[in-house]
């Protein structure tokens, strides 16, 4: 039996959205935002990296990733991720830490004042 057939069969409703995906992808106002977006972040990796508590900050294009330091040699099973996680949820923020490791990457759509918020 081949149980996820399904998964393999090149379901129209995906393919629409992927279709549009790269629609949006291939304007010129989306690559105006990526830019943005990464400009935005490597200047936000400058001056976070300077921070007491941050062991390594680091961006690409529109990912940001920062480092927590942590008693800890763990990184992704890190116990700092539930304070993070938390931190993050009670000021509405929704990200996922990997351990003490915090990841971002925004929609393209975020503005200027979201991003600053996060």
């Amino acid at each position: 039996m081949f149980l996820h057939g399904h998964s393999y069969t090149g379901n129209p409703l995906a393919c629409v959205v992927a279709k549009a995906s790269l629609d949006v992808l291939q304007k010129d106002d989306t690559w105006t935002d990526i830019k943005r977006i990464s400009t935005k972040h490597g200047q936000f990796v400058q001056t976070v990296a300077k921070h007491p508590h941050v062991k390594n900050a680091r961006s690409f294009g529109v990912v940001l990733a920062v480092t927590i330091k942590s008693r800890s040699e763990a990184s992704y099973f890190n116990y700092l991720r539930d304070k993070l996680y938390n931190f993050f949820i009670n000021r509405k923020i929704l990200l996922r830490p990997l351990g003490n490791v915090i990841y971002m990457m925004p929609p393209y759509c975020i503005t200027d004042d979201e991003l600053n918020m996060v």
